[in-house]
């Protein structure tokens, strides 16, 4: 009996082992895409050829937004979770390890995609990307959840064991700044 118990044991720690690398799996796939997109943005940059210089920038910003798509979904999915009040407490580490994560591959993609429609001097697909960026953070970390004043990014800080980075304060942050710089359209000129 006890060799059973010890072989079902073994057995749910290699299926355990095997969800967490599948999982692991999804993530790399879009971080991925921030490296992938990185490359094409610096290829880009060393192309005196105008027009191959334009359609490697064009991949550029597809593999991005394809990307962005992602991990804005991936984003979304792990903040519904995170909000489940029945959650335990290390699923609830874990995905705000993700959430992080996440989030700081999203602003980083976005300010690639932000530096491509720039060198292609596309200011309203520029305006566009801003936007999108800003209506996310707004909508899915700053947003009051329900009837409550509190926000997503408010209780990621408030189940944090420490206040080295400020979560609410950072995407709140983000977002005033991409509002500033649209409402000012420095860039347009």
């Amino acid at each position: 009996m006890q060799n059973q118990l010890n072989n079902i044991s073994e057995q749910l720690e290699n299926l355990n082992y095997n969800i967490k690398r599948v999982e692991q799996g999804q993530y790399n796939d879009r971080y991925a895409g921030f490296f992938s997109t990185r490359q094409l943005l610096l290829e880009s940059l060393s192309i005196d050829n105008k027009d191959l210089q334009r359609q490697v920038l064009s991949s550029a910003i597809q593999s991005s937004n394809e990307t962005i798509g992602k991990l804005m979904l991936t984003l979304r999915q792990d903040s519904t979770e995170f909000l489940d009040f029945k959650i335990k407490q290390n699923v609830a580490d874990d995905l705000e390890v993700r959430i992080n994560e996440s989030l700081s591959y999203l602003n980083s993609i976005v300010q690639l995609n932000y530096i491509a429609y720039t060198i292609l001097e596309e200011p309203k697909a520029l305006l566009s990307a801003m936007s999108n960026y800003k209506s996310f953070l707004d909508q899915t970390f700053l947003k009051p959840i329900g009837n409550n004043t509190k926000s997503l990014a408010w209780k990621i800080d408030n189940t944090k064991k420490d206040d080295a980075v400020r979560f609410e304060e950072l995407t709140s942050d983000i977002s005033k700044n991409i509002e500033e710089l649209v409402r000012h359209g420095f860039w347009l000129t």
